[in-house]
């Protein structure tokens, strides 16, 4: 599958899982979504690098280290909260620096890895009303 293809089916499918999690229960939300944070690049790793899915598992999941900003704030964690500009590596440079690691065929998982996360966060604001 052509890489573009990839992109487009990766970003339709977060999108419907944000339009999914807008008619849970508003208590299971924090929970569902940290959980999307595993599910979603484990359906990629399996469903786009099936011979090294583990690998490419591993390194998709590496877009979870942009939450070490979380450690930041007041409090770590808040469910009502939209992480998106409020913590440092959920703003909009950073988040156009990751583009950067979509050019090359070594880093690309780990950016696609970034793109999810930050989407998977958007969608959440989404849902809160955030957006």
């Amino acid at each position: 599958m052509r890489p573009q293809n990839q992109g487009l089916l990766i970003h339709a499918s977060v999108l419907s899982f944000s339009f999914f999690l807008a008619t849970c229960d508003l208590q299971l939300l924090p929970l569902i979504h940290i959980a999307l944070h595993f599910l979603i690049p484990l359906f990629v790793a399996l469903a786009f690098y099936i011979k090294k899915w583990a690998k490419a598992f591993a390194l998709l999941l590496c877009g979870l280290l942009i939450d070490v900003d979380h450690l930041l704030a007041d409090a770590i964690y808040d469910p009502d909260r939209c992480s998106i500009s409020f913590h440092p590596l959920h703003t909009a440079i950073p988040i156009a620096l990751y583009s950067l690691l979509l050019i090359h065929p070594k880093t690309r998982l780990l950016g696609i890895g970034l793109y999810l996360h930050i989407l998977l966060d958007i969608g959440d604001c989404f849902v809160q009303g955030n957006l």
